[in-house]
């Protein structure tokens, strides 16, 4: 494969306020997890990828990742309107400045560093995202840190 500068090349441009949007997952919403059939049946799945500048831990029965050193993989999903406030909602995320302290996570734009699916290597190509961030790091003591930056429960 040629260099390429991922600084040029997208998949999409950054998620709008209207129509379809692209989603980064790396918990539950996954495909084969608790949250996929309920939220993302029948959307379809863009690419594996992973987000860098990101640590993963585990908060129990689902993983939050905050702003850190590290890679969270995932999977990139295209989304409706209605199916993105779904998420919002089962995220605990409010969109408006005086809901920001309530909020469980909060809904970023980021970029998606997309994955070859046969060999799982970069594959050069990015994609603007929504993504889920955990609002509440001061609460991470009892959480795991989880090195591989991959929800396996």
């Amino acid at each position: 494969m040629e260099n390429l500068d991922v600084t040029e090349v997208s998949v999409n441009p950054p998620p709008q306020s209207g129509g379809e949007v692209l989603v980064f997952v790396y918990g539950t919403l996954k495909k084969g997890f608790s949250n996929h059939e309920r939220f993302l049946k029948g959307k379809e799945k863009i690419s594996d990828a992973v987000l860098h500048g990101y640590n993963m831990y585990s908060l129990g029965r689902f993983p939050g990742i905050v702003v850190g050193k590290g890679n969270v993989y995932g999977e990139v999903y295209e989304v409706n309107q209605e199916t993105l406030r779904r998420l919002d909602a089962l995220e605990g995320y409010m969109s408006g400045a005086n809901n920001m302290a309530y909020n469980m996570y909060v809904r970023k734009e980021d970029k998606a560093f997309l994955l070859n699916g046969h060999t799982n290597e970069y594959s050069g190509l990015f994609a603007g995202v929504f993504v889920y961030i955990y609002n509440h790091p001061d609460r991470l003591g009892s959480g795991t840190f989880i090195y591989s930056g991959v929800w396996n429960p």
